[in-house]
């Protein structure tokens, strides 16, 4: 059963739910955009609505999760460091109407494997960002800035 995150209330269950998503990792991630070219080669953009993102999260902690992504506007996933435990210390998720510029109030929903402000987050700092808290390296920070969000947990 599918699970719409609306409020911060519905945030807040998810993020108890989860424990956090402390020691959680992520097993799959999908990204579906819509879009297609037509027979005369055009490109056709389906809209913001058909760009979907699934991921699935696995943990000591939690039955196996997946959260869905409607919307997708932006995301970027890090990959494993040779020396980095594959596992979340903890997330960020959490409404925002700022991401859009100042005279837009959109709001969207951002998630991310550490605290991070978009506002000031670099791509850059994918390979050379945060210092990785086991091995004292520079690592880099995973999210997901879409329109809607919904989870529920899966079955193996």
């Amino acid at each position: 059963m599918w699970h719409d995150i609306n409020t911060d209330a519905d945030i807040e269950a998810l993020m108890k739910e989860t424990g956090y998503f402390h020691d959680t990792v992520v097993v799959t991630a999908n990204y579906t955009s819509g879009d297609h070219a037509v027979e005369n080669g055009l490109v056709f953009a389906q809209g913001f609505d058909s760009h979907e993102l699934s991921v699935i999260f696995d943990g000591d902690w939690i039955k196996r999760l997946e959260l869905k992504f409607t919307g997708v506007r932006k995301f970027s996933f890090c990959g494993l460091d040779d020396l980095e435990l594959p596992s979340l210390l903890e997330c960020t998720l959490e409404f925002r109407t700022d991401l859009r510029g100042r005279t837009r109030d959109e709001r969207l929903i951002l998630w991310a494997d550490a605290p991070i402000d978009p506002l000031t987050y670099e791509d850059r700092a994918l390979l050379s960002g945060q210092l990785s808290r086991t091995t004292g390296r520079r690592k880099g920070t995973s999210y997901v800035i879409a329109e809607k969000l919904q989870w529920r947990y899966v079955e193996e």
